[in-house]
């Protein structure tokens, strides 16, 4: 294996944004693999579970199933905002408010 002087590497650039790393990627192929290979034994798992035991159980999968939900907050000066701008804001809030 190279030796690289420390800051230095094979790949200065290293992996393009967004690249899974491919370690992850077999692990979550072959995680994959076993759920298919085991959904029957795991639905006779869940059915054997009690009512607290199966919401925890939900509980814990969700976050990998649903995209976590963040909140956004926008910190606007308004006395720096002309009328035109204000007025603007305005109909873009009301409009959010009647979806």
């Amino acid at each position: 294996m190279a030796k690289f002087k420390k800051g230095e590497s094979g790949n200065p650039d290293g992996r393009p944004k967004g690249t899974p790393n491919r370690t992850t990627a077999q692990i979550k192929e072959l995680l994959n693999q076993f759920v298919s290979m085991n959904l029957e034994d795991i639905q006779e798992q869940y059915d054997a579970l009690d009512a607290r035991e199966k919401l925890q159980f939900f509980e814990r999968v969700l976050k990998y199933v649903v995209p976590q939900q963040q909140s956004y907050t926008e910190n606007i000066d308004v006395s720096q905002l002309s009328e035109s701008e204000i007025d603007s804001l305005l109909d873009r809030i009301m409009r959010k408010e009647g979806d």
